[in-house]
């Protein structure tokens, strides 16, 4: 059974530490409670001592951080070293459960929080480098726990970056959006905070480089693993339509499959069947856990209904029988539904894989342009927004809201009439970090300056006329050679 030892510095901590101890005391997870009362003029080892169940261990003087979880991991016996802060504010046990279990199930290496108060420049990115909270087993110390007796204060945080780094350690970051760590000027008053917040800067740049910052960041990016609440907190219905797809539908299904598999998701997989006459049924249902839903008419919008009425999620998932679905899909969509309750609907770029590297980089310029159309009519003028048809989602209740998907359209325009209408109804949000890589056929097909300015004008007909300005469309799978 693996041991888990918690240790929480504490320095002045009196009037907060025991909101602390109440919630980590007991925690079936936690196995020993170890309070380094690190030269304290206050009343935080009284505090503490009240706590039967927790270790105090007292330095009669400050020794700074680095020293305090230095004693406190001498004296434990875990396997894995829990990290905890003595000044939480609305700490819950199962805040810890799950960074706890993120490391105990084997999803992670080590893991981290995201506080809810963290510098939005963390939260944006969905890393705080120098969080205060974390597990990581004890064995990562092997030869450099003595090193930790000479960083300066607040340079551990950076010295166990190098570690994890050095070791290529799985990254969990946990999402604690409940919980605030005060700020040094709230703690300690503008001044004095400002000294505090320079001090911690000098630390870390004595601990690493000017740039090292940067590089941990960059390098941890790389290494963190999708993991945490915001992964249970919705269920995704993926919805993919599929019109004669027996090339395409195997491979799509394989790369959901790979974002699904350990992943934690609430999800299920929903293929629509559309009047296929080819093996695009049999291929699907050759995927476990994928339900065929058949609709008989044809139209991309009747499938996209037809998913959307046999689904069961809470965000709905739209997708095409052509796109391969990146690593990272799925976390980014659960992590943005999850911080930013305001958001309907959400949409990124495709990125077309079989095109050259110049047909690629003329479609971004495509995109960007369309960006700049969005930010305009979603929040200057408020007429629409931008979604990408086969990589956008939405939220079921805003689809309800606005009457579901207009089936009088039966293919150019379909995204945008419900970035229209939903829009009406919160935020749409379009993100370049949220991409999925589909088929360049209809490009090659058609041509891609004449098939990017058929989308433009179907676009501002159905954002300024709502209706779209071409009808007919041409089925590429049945004319591609």
């Amino acid at each position: 059974m693996i041991k888990i030892s918690c240790i929480i510095p504490a320095y002045n901590e009196g009037t907060r530490i025991a909101d602390v101890l109440r919630v980590v005391s007991g925690h079936a997870l936690v196995d020993e409670i170890i309070v380094i009362d690190d030269g304290s003029v206050d009343d935080t080892r009284d505090v503490v001592g009240a706590f039967k169940n927790v270790r105090l261990i007292v330095h009669e003087k400050n020794k700074g951080k680095s020293v305090a979880v230095h004693t406190g991991i001498s004296a434990s016996a875990g396997e894995f070293i829990f990290l905890l802060d003595a000044d939480l504010v609305g700490l819950t046990k199962e805040n810890i459960s799950h960074l706890l279990e993120s490391v105990l199930e084997g999803h992670a290496d080590v893991s981290m929080s995201l506080r809810g108060n963290a510098p939005k420049i963390w939260r944006m990115i969905g890393l705080d480098y120098i969080s205060g909270e974390r597990v990581f087993p004890k064995k990562m110390l092997e030869g450099h726990l003595n090193r930790i007796l000479s960083l300066p204060g607040f340079g551990l945080e950076v010295f166990l970056n190098r570690l994890i780094i050095k070791n290529r350690f799985r990254i969990a970051v946990v999402e604690w959006n409940n919980v605030d760590s005060p700020y040094k000027h709230t703690k300690y008053g503008r001044w004095k905070g400002l000294k505090g917040d320079v001090k911690m800067m000098r630390d870390i740049f004595r601990t690493v480089t000017p740039l090292g910052p940067f590089w941990q960041i960059a390098r941890m990016l790389r290494l963190r693993v999708g993991w945490g609440i915001h992964r249970k907190k919705h269920k995704i219905s993926i919805v993919i339509p599929a019109h004669n797809e027996e090339e395409c539908i195997a491979v799509c299904l394989r790369s959901v499959q790979e974002e699904l598999v350990g992943g934690g998701y609430n999800a299920e997989v929903i293929v629509v069947n559309n009047a296929s006459t080819d093996r695009t049924r049999e291929i699907a249902l050759s995927f476990s856990g994928v339900r065929v839903v058949d609709e008989p008419v044809k139209g991309l919008v009747r499938a996209r209904h037809a998913g959307f009425c046999a689904s069961r999620g809470d965000l709905i998932a739209n997708i095409d029988a052509d796109t391969r679905m990146p690593a990272g899909w799925l976390d980014r969509v659960a992590r943005e539904f999850h911080a930013r309750e305001n958001i309907v609907a959400l949409s990124g770029p495709f990125i077309y894989h079989d095109l050259p590297g110049h047909a690629r980089a003329l479609v971004k310029t495509f995109y960007a342009a369309g960006f700049l159309v969005h930010i305009m009519n979603h929040f200057v003028f408020r007429t629409g927004a931008m979604l990408q048809g086969g990589n956008f989602v939405v939220r079921r209740s805003a689809l309800d809201a606005i009457g579901g998907y207009d089936t009088s359209i039966a293919f150019y325009g379909e995204d945008t009439d419900v970035a229209r209408r939903i829009s009406k109804v919160g935020r749409v949000k379009w993100t370049f970090r949220l991409p999925m890589y589909t088929s360049g056929r209809r490009l090659k097909r058609e041509g891609m300056v004449a098939t990017g300015i058929r989308y433009s004008l179907n676009h501002i007909w159905i954002i300024f006329r709502k209706k779209p300005f071409t009808y007919a469309h041409r089925d590429i799978r049945e004319t591609h050679p």
